[in-house]
């Protein structure tokens, strides 16, 4: 898939400060070939004002819960959104306290162009004084659920680009309001 699509899911409660900086993030990509889709979960503080005003960029687009209902409530709306597009790309989840490298979209998209085949990709994360925030103990190729979740060869925080094929009917749980993504993964 040459120049793929990127879709970045974001869900936020009451953390205009965190968000304003993840969306500037997303922004700041050299790569241009991203949409970014943010749902405002309820909050009272200025997160619904930053939406407006950040969604005046047409790949920004901003949607909002009156009444909080949980990320995992916000994430599948998203999730439909995105969806219902019925283009090719793949799928990010950003959370609001989280950044994105300059270069981590074209990152990603390089190595599509290498590897056409891989449908779900996986990259380590940094925090914002350049220490890696991700383990991994060799190079060959992981499995999330064999070498993160039931081992300890990939260990730490991650960022996903997971090729919206694979996705179908797939949504976060409804058991609970709020859960990591190998709810999901899983």
């Amino acid at each position: 898939m040459p120049n793929p699509k990127f879709f970045i899911l974001t869900a936020t409660l009451d953390r205009a400060d965190r968000l304003s900086q993840a969306i500037a993030s997303v922004k700041a990509q050299g790569y241009p070939n991203w949409e970014l889709f943010v749902l405002d979960d309820g909050s009272s503080d200025d997160t619904p004002a930053i939406l407006a005003r950040e969604s005046k960029d047409e790949r920004v687009h901003g949607f909002r819960f009156p009444q909080s209902r949980g990320v995992n409530a916000a994430r599948n709306h998203l999730l439909e959104k995105i969806l219902g597009r019925d283009e090719a790309g793949f799928l990010m989840i950003l959370d609001d306290d989280d950044l994105l490298t300059e270069e981590a979209l074209a990152n990603f998209a390089e190595e599509i162009a290498r590897r056409p085949d891989a449908r779900w990709l996986v990259a380590g994360c940094q925090d914002q004084y350049g220490r890696s925030l991700t383990r991994l103990a060799d190079t060959k190729p992981v499995c999330y659920l064999r070498d993160h979740k039931f081992a300890n060869r990939l260990k730490g925080e991650m960022t996903h680009a997971i090729d919206l094929s694979l996705i179908g009917d797939t949504r976060y749980t409804d058991r609970f309001r709020n859960s990591e993504e190998w709810f999901f993964f899983g």
